[in-house]
């Protein structure tokens, strides 16, 4: 079976926080990545989520490169609670 991946691009109107970095991320629009596998021959079709992850981009004026940061399903479902769905 192949895995699910899907990308969606939210824009979060205000900083956040995420586990793991010293400091809070600027609001913007972001791209989190989810990957799922199927849970096999079912009636309906199911997934279980294997890994999210966020993309952030580097930050003008800094030296570094963009990062890619993995997720828990806490924070995954509190960034796209607080996701602005007008400025998508």
């Amino acid at each position: 079976m192949t895995n699910r991946i899907t990308r969606v691009k939210v824009t979060l109107p205000e900083s956040f926080l995420l586990a793991g970095l010293h400091e809070p991320v600027p609001a913007g629009s972001y791209e989190i990545t989810t990957e799922e596998e199927s849970l096999g021959d079912v009636m309906y079709p199911a997934y279980r989520r294997l890994s999210a992850t966020i993309y952030l981009p580097q930050v003008p004026g800094r030296i570094g490169v963009g990062q890619v940061i993995e997720i828990g399903a806490m924070e995954l479902n509190a960034l796209l609670e607080h996701a602005d769905p007008a400025l998508e």
